[in-house]
């Protein structure tokens, strides 16, 4: 499943920007929020817990070991993207789940209703008995020297093929 998320022009004048390392943090923790309710495992365990859209179940020795970090920063960390309302926070025993306020705003998972292809001109589909179609043109072509020389430029006649777009 490939998914997107944007990053928004107010992004470089909040706090994180300044700061690589937590705002690659930041980015982590959206991208792993659930897209929608189920059940996951919590990171480096083998506890299963339900989760709502936009939750991430962690521990924070989870997060310190797989950000590189001590469990002081990570929860310093934690607490300040509370405090600025970009999470909310809650414990359950080991488990912290992590929710992404507003987790709609940065979640595009979904293609949209009706696809708009850009259809390519240069791709053709010339069926076999239609390659009669396909006429060399060779036209004279100046070079900076002034020495003439034959070019080959294919022309095909577009209303004896069939166009292929590709998605």
């Amino acid at each position: 499943m490939s998914r997107w998320m944007p990053v928004y022009e107010d992004d470089m004048t909040h706090w994180l920007w300044e700061q690589p390392q937590h705002y690659q943090w930041w980015l982590e923790i959206r991208f792993r929020a659930a897209t929608r309710p189920g059940v996951r495992y919590v990171g480096g365990t083998n506890i299963r817990v339900n989760v709502n859209r936009g939750e991430w179940p962690v521990t924070i020795a989870y997060l310190s070991n797989h950000w590189h970090s001590d469990d002081g920063a990570i929860k310093a960390f934690l607490e300040a993207l509370e405090g600025d309302g970009l999470i909310e926070c809650k414990r359950e025993k080991l488990v912290t789940f992590i929710k992404v306020v507003g987790f709609e705003r940065y979640c595009f998972q979904k293609p949209p209703e009706t696809p708009q292809y850009i259809p390519d001109v240069s791709t053709y589909v010339v069926s076999p008995t239609d390659e009669r179609k396909v006429i060399d043109d060779y036209s004279p072509v100046e070079t900076p020297d002034d020495t003439p020389q034959q070019t080959y430029s294919p022309v095909i006649d577009e209303t004896a093929c069939q166009t292929s777009f590709q998605p």
